[in-house]
């Protein structure tokens, strides 16, 4: 059969015909010529949705492995997509028949599997940088920075930084301690910071709260943890 879809005897896409999502899913699958925005939790096969989608692309001709790009949040999770991705051609693929548009197509896409992209945000910008190093003012042997290494970066800008602060006597050391806070208290704080440099976290000026109310509501926390 070329060109119609084929009767779906798959247990899990029968269980998927009768949620109340069943919709939705098949949009995700089907109208690929529609940019589309998918909020599910965890667990609710937004994957499993995404692999179809990419399948999908290619065996229509829509789109080449070569012009899909799969971004993930983790290597792990680009792995274990790139193995998914792998599986569902090969599904795909064997209910095909020989010789037609769609088997050719799947074909191709398996072969050049390793051209597809699946990967981090940081690895899919450094391909990007790679393929033009000169209009983006960079050494072509650039490497992007691991997070282990990135992590060892921040926790010696942290400890350089509190060096200079106490070497200068700054008087931010004398603010922190006047209401009772040292600088490691807020090393945590400047990790999340320098993991997530796209969000805003605003410090609003604030009255300095009662010491009297403060301590009222420690002697309550720990009445009510005596119990």
């Amino acid at each position: 059969m070329t060109g119609a879809e084929k009767p779906m005897t798959d247990p899990a896409r029968n269980h998927e015909r009768q949620l109340p999502d069943a919709a939705a899913r098949k949009d995700i699958e089907a109208d690929l010529d529609t940019n589309i925005l998918v909020e599910a939790g965890a667990g609710s096969g937004k994957t499993t949705s995404l692999l179809r989608r990419m399948v999908a692309l290619i065996r229509s001709g829509t789109a080449t492995a070569l012009e899909i790009a799969a971004v993930t949040f983790t290597r792990k999770a680009a792995g274990e997509l790139r193995e998914r991705f792998r599986v569902e051609l090969e599904r795909v693929l064997a209910a095909e028949a020989p010789g037609s548009d769609e088997d050719a197509r799947l074909r191709q896409a398996l072969s050049s599997l390793d051209q597809l992209f699946i990967g981090t945000i940081h690895a899919f910008c450094a391909r990007l940088l790679r393929e033009r190093p000169l209009e983006a003012g960079l050494d072509p042997g650039f490497q992007e920075l691991t997070e282990e290494v990135s992590q060892k970066l921040a926790v010696g800008f942290w400890a350089a930084n509190l060096e200079r602060l106490a070497a200068d006597a700054d008087p931010v050391l004398a603010q922190l301690a006047e209401v009772g806070l040292q600088p490691r208290q807020l090393e945590r704080l400047f990790s999340q910071v320098c993991e997530h440099p796209d969000v805003e976290f605003p410090a609003e000026d604030v009255p300095r709260p009662d010491p009297a109310e403060i301590a009222a509501v420690r002697e309550e926390l720990t009445r009510l943890m005596d119990r």
